[in-house]
């Protein structure tokens, strides 16, 4: 699902009209174009602007800046200056010379004033991003906004609810913004900040605002700097907000659907203490079938009887014991509704957002709220008599399962994960009972679930009989397809079919542009095997231990440090991990120390080891 790209030969007064300055410029009765003025001459008495020359003088002190740093002090300057009374709660920092998270390093971002002193500000509290570039030509200038695109990818993954992302390209004295949305990209042409300086002010001062409307994100959510988040969307079940505990997994660019998925804790009703569930956001096309109809379907539909030939492998009765004997969970299956291994979904919402629509007679922002959709984000850029824009039309979903899971990589021992991936296949058959085929079976949507992320049921101690068995779920139907839909149809509904590499061999050849097919129930059993013989070629040990594979003639050995190879073999003995680092892994070669605990009988041995679980690490 690419975004398309519309170029405007217009100046920014589309994406930051002067008439949405932020009302903490503007005095008592005064209209924005009169605050501009002030505020220049204010600008020009600083001698940060030569209005004579048409060129803007940064006052710049220290020879040892770097070009970012110089510019991200101009920045602030000119907020400073402009500023009647505080000048904000938010500040750009000059951030080009160290990696960020350990992908990009931004050369200058808007951040909260509390991450000046932060080392390594991380992409979620960049509200904002500029790309510098010594000189312009065309190609220079495509270049930078590659680059920022990427920012804005990284950024919007990086936590819930930011709908759009804006940023800012400065080639020498030329500069350009754009805006990212979910289903169409906003780039302004090229202009010079030195021969239109009202323009230029009133995109840094907008954009510095930093407010939720204007910025992008969503306004319901609070950050603070431990990176804890709270969220408050509104679900029907829940009574309070839902505080975000550890993310599972998330899609960078801004291409995709932006699914994020994350472990949180809420109060529902009916239930006297908080309970983790996971909560899911993405942006879907409004004409596909999408995780909210998917689960209407996997919920409401009677699931259809089970054939002779097929009793002796799924048997209702459970008596391979797939399901049975598990540890305790939150949910509960049953054989009409819920069938074992879908996760339930138990609310879903439509977010709305806020959008300026102008300002009050007090100088506050008159606010208006809409469904958070493409076509409402992108009217705010369309101006009377312009042409029909094509936009992939994008809704966004917030869904809230209460089956808490974890990836299937954290399996105890060998039995545990076979029964896992028997589980996830009976999970599949149920889907396909009530007519839902899966279509992007992979290593990330496979799991077990879990009562909690607590140690106790993450990493629990060996029981005394048998081995340690958690229910296999089959995750994220958000690309499923409805089999009772006619042929014809489903090419209109924008179906995937896949996640690579664990997609069938001839959906891969379809992808390199042979016939289409349509996707059927044994290209996802195929996917299963590759998911299978992934998670087995990778995995060293219990517990998310992985084998970091070298060059071909090179011995592979373990990246995780010092652990015996008893210690890998030893089924029985617990393990005390960092679950922080398993779910932030970046990538299939990322691995967790593991420590066998002092006393394996000991729950309180191992949970002693085990850092706290309440912090979102995006």
């Amino acid at each position: 699902m690419s975004s398309p790209t519309v170029h405007f030969t217009g100046f920014s007064d589309r994406c930051f009209p002067r008439s949405g300055l932020p009302g903490k410029y503007l005095r008592d009765n005064e209209t924005p174009d009169q605050a501009l003025e002030q505020i220049m001459k204010r600008l020009c008495a600083a001698k940060l602007y030569d209005k004579s020359e048409k060129v803007w003088t940064p006052q710049v002190r220290g020879h040892e800046m770097s070009k970012e740093q110089s510019i991200a002090s101009f920045f602030n300057q000119i907020l400073r200056e402009s500023a009647i009374g505080d000048s904000g709660q938010y500040v750009w920092l000059a951030h080009d010379s160290q990696m960020c998270e350990g992908r990009r390093k931004p050369d200058i971002i808007l951040i909260p004033q509390s991450y000046k002193t932060v080392e390594d500000v991380p992409f979620s509290a960049m509200l904002s991003y500029c790309e510098c570039k010594y000189n312009y030509t065309q190609k220079v200038g495509m270049k930078a906004l590659h680059q920022l695109l990427e920012i804005a990818g990284y950024a919007t993954a990086s936590q819930f609810g930011w709908r759009f992302y804006v940023g800012i390209t400065l080639c020498r004295r030329q500069l350009s913004v754009a805006v990212f949305i979910r289903g169409l990209t906003y780039i302004t042409m090229p202009w010079s900040i030195n021969a239109n300086p009202e323009d230029f002010l009133t995109v840094l001062l907008t954009l510095s605002d930093g407010s939720p409307a204007r910025a992008g994100f969503d306004s319901l959510i609070a950050i603070d700097l431990t990176g804890t988040f709270s969220h408050s969307i509104h679900f029907e079940s829940i009574t309070t907000s839902i505080t975000m505990v550890c993310p599972l997994t998330r899609t960078s660019g801004m291409e995709g659907r932006g699914t994020v998925t994350c472990v949180c804790e809420g109060e529902f009703e009916g239930r006297s203490e908080p309970q983790e569930c996971v909560l899911k956001e993405t942006w879907v096309n409004a004409d596909w079938l999408h995780n909210i109809r998917i689960h209407e379907y996997l919920n409401g539909r009677p699931p259809t009887s089970i054939h002779e030939s097929d009793l002796h492998i799924f048997r209702p009765a459970d008596e391979y014991q797939i399901f049975e004997g598990c540890m305790e969970a939150a949910d509960s299956w049953d054989d009409t509704k819920f069938l074992p291994g879908i996760p339930i979904i138990t609310d879903w919402c439509f977010p709305f957002c806020e959008y300026p629509t102008g300002i009050d007679k007090n100088g506050r922002d008159q606010l208006e709220q809409k469904p958070d959709t493409t076509k409402n984000i992108a009217a705010r850029f369309i101006l009377p008599g312009d042409p029909p824009l094509y936009f992939e039309p994008r809704i966004h979903i917030c869904t809230l399962s209460r089956t808490c899971c974890i990836p299937i990589t954290m399996f105890s021992c060998c039995r545990e994960f076979i029964n896992a991936m028997i589980g996830a296949l009976v999970s599949h058959f149920n889907g396909f009972r009530k007519a839902v085929l899966h279509c992007d079976v992979s290593e990330s949507n496979v799991w077990m679930r879990v009562l909690s992320l607590a140690t106790k049921d993450v990493v629990p101690n060996w029981p005394d009989q048998g081995f340690i068995k958690r229910a296999g779920v089959l995750g994220d139907w958000g690309s499923a397809q409805d089999l009772l839909m006619p042929n014809q149809d489903k090419t209109k509904h924008g179906f995937v079919m896949g996640t690579f590499p664990f997609i069938a061999t001839k959906l891969l050849k379809v992808m390199s542009g042979a016939e289409p097919i349509m996707h059927s129930m044994h290209h996802d059993l195929e996917s299963f095997f590759w998911v299978f013989w992934s998670v087995a070629v990778k995995s060293a040990g219990p517990y998310n231990q992985c084998w970091k594979w070298k060059l071909p003639n090179q011995r592979s050995t373990m990246a995780s440090s010092q652990i015996t190879a008893s210690h890998v073999s030893s089924g029985p003995t617990p393990f005390a991990v960092s679950i922080e680092d398993i779910f932030t892994s970046a990538s299939p070669s990322a691995t967790v120390t593991l420590h066998p605990t002092s006393n394996p009988s000991s729950s309180a041995a191992a949970g002693a080891s085990l850092p706290p679980l309440r912090t979102w690490f995006l």
